[in-house]
């Protein structure tokens, strides 16, 4: 009985010992990231909706607001959440290219 008991102890250590340190590195990557970095990294906001079409700073805003949205849940969306902000990112770099030309 005791032998169960040490190895039910043991495999629990180990099961929070693997985890704790995802839990931690997916703590780091919230608080070290700028979202307004980020966003003016895939669109020249500060420029001003005066600089764009409208339609163009419309569509932009929208997702500028969704990525805040999903940045801001609290859920990871089963390891998409991430991959989701990337397409956004994705999206607003292809706004910025519609408006140089």
């Amino acid at each position: 009985m005791k032998k169960n008991w040490m190895k039910v102890a043991a495999f629990a250590g180990i099961l929070i010992l693997t985890a704790m340190p995802v839990a931690v590195m997916a703590d780091n990557i919230s608080a070290g990231f700028n979202m307004a970095a980020d966003d003016q990294a895939h669109f020249d906001f500060h420029a001003g909706q005066r600089h764009y079409h409208p339609k163009i700073w419309k569509a932009a805003k929208q997702l500028q607001e969704a990525k805040h949205t999903l940045y801001r849940a609290g859920d990871d969306f089963h390891g998409h959440k991430m991959q989701a902000i990337a397409a956004i990112n994705a999206a607003l770099d292809q706004l910025m290219i519609c408006a140089q030309r």
